[in-house]
């Protein structure tokens, strides 16, 4: 993922939120900092809580086909 110069802190900092939820998901942690970013995040980012399962799904398999 490479930051664009002209896009917006607000929308590199959702990424960097749904990318740290999306790990403490997969191992199965709490995260208590995601309940009070995720509404604002999920905005940004133009997605749905309804969609935020496939689409952390979606990352992790093509992060496994990576490595």
């Amino acid at each position: 993922y490479v930051i664009p110069e002209d896009q917006p802190a607000a929308h590199a900092l959702a990424v960097l939120q749904l990318a740290r939820h999306g790990y403490a998901r997969t191992q199965n942690w709490g995260d208590p900092e995601w309940e009070n970013h995720s509404q604002r995040a999920l905005a940004v980012l133009d997605l749905t809580a309804e969609r935020l399962d496939a689409v952390l799904g979606e990352a992790l398999a093509s992060f496994e086909m990576l490595h």
